[in-house]
């Protein structure tokens, strides 16, 4: 064999065609997949999910992670819930594949994401959870005004212990309640002054925006006491004799001035309500037979609209 040819050829290719034998770099390929971690704050549009009615009902709640894949043009092709409560991982999945995301590119060119959308379900409070403080404070005003007579309350509110029941009721407040579980069993002339230290103890205790509620709902308990002393249950009527138009109108005034500061949280139409209320101070003879109707008609459907059902 002629080995000077060869290393000829060799070399003639060597110098004319050096590709032939060069090691050229592969270039690195794009990745068709990246991973974007927690992507909600990259969303384009981000729908909440519905809240499942039998979820309420069994009171579940919290964090739902979603495993979710986008493609080059942002939507989710897939959703599949990798954590939180059973009965609130379909509608999270529903939710998030209805996510809109901006394209992502690397390189220049699209590629799909794959990340985890986190939705939180909070249970709605009803009007009568946001308003709880409100309630305590107009059920102790009128405990403290009929603690002459307990039973007659009891009767009028369908318990056979209001001031005990308030103690279930409150267990936050267990401490500065205590009092009230054994109220009949203190002497008459001292049961106001029990009620009133109880009162006391957890305007004390509580922080805006409950205070503003506590507040207001003494003002309010003020109206409640004259109700209360004015029904003709037999006749179901009230009796403009036994209202003091100079406290109603005065309790309206405080309320009113409170409306101003009312906490966002506030229901808002319950405050309404609360509105329309107050707007009535101005009327003359606002205690009066023919008036009488007209305010607690408009309270009445304020109670309709903290606690449905309880004016039925």
């Amino acid at each position: 064999m002629n080995h000077k040819l060869i290393s000829s050829i060799f070399l003639i290719m060597l110098v004319f065609s050096p590709s032939v034998f060069a090691q050229n770099p592969t270039p690195k390929a794009t990745p068709k997949l990246i991973s974007g971690g927690i992507i909600n704050g990259k969303a384009i549009s981000l729908p909440k999910p519905e809240y499942p009615a039998a979820a309420i009902a069994v009171k579940a709640f919290g964090e739902v992670k979603v495993q979710v894949l986008i493609d080059e043009i942002g939507d989710v092709v897939s959703a599949s819930a990798i954590s939180g409560h059973p009965l609130l991982r379909q509608s999270a999945e529903r939710a998030a594949q209805q996510a809109k995301f901006s394209p992502t590119k690397l390189s220049g060119s699209p590629v799909k994401v794959s990340g985890i959308i986190i939705y939180n379900f909070v249970p709605n409070k009803s009007n009568e959870e946001k308003v709880k403080i409100f309630g305590l404070a107009v059920a102790l005003t009128l405990i403290k005004n009929s603690v002459s007579d307990l039973d007659k309350l009891g009767k009028s509110l369908e318990s056979s212990d209001p001031a005990k029941e308030i103690l279930d009721d409150f267990p936050e407040f267990a401490r500065e309640l205590a009092s009230l579980a054994k109220l009949k069993s203190f002497p008459v002339n001292q049961r106001y002054t029990v009620v009133n230290d109880a009162i006391n103890s957890i305007n004390n205790k509580l922080t805006m925006p409950d205070k503003w509620q506590f507040e207001l709902g003494i003002n309010f308990g003020d109206i409640f006491v004259m109700m209360f002393e004015s029904m003709n249950n037999e006749k179901e009527e009230f009796d403009s004799a036994k209202i003091d138009a100079t406290s109603l109108k005065l309790s309206l005034e405080k309320i009113k001035d409170l409306m101003p500061s009312a906490p966002p949280e506030f229901p808002l139409d319950v405050l309404e309500k609360i509105k329309q209320i107050t707007e009535l101070k101005n009327g003359k003879h606002l205690a009066e037979p023919e008036n009488l109707p007209g305010l607690f008609l408009k309270i009445t459907e304020m109670i309709e609209i903290i606690s449905p059902g309880t004016t039925k």
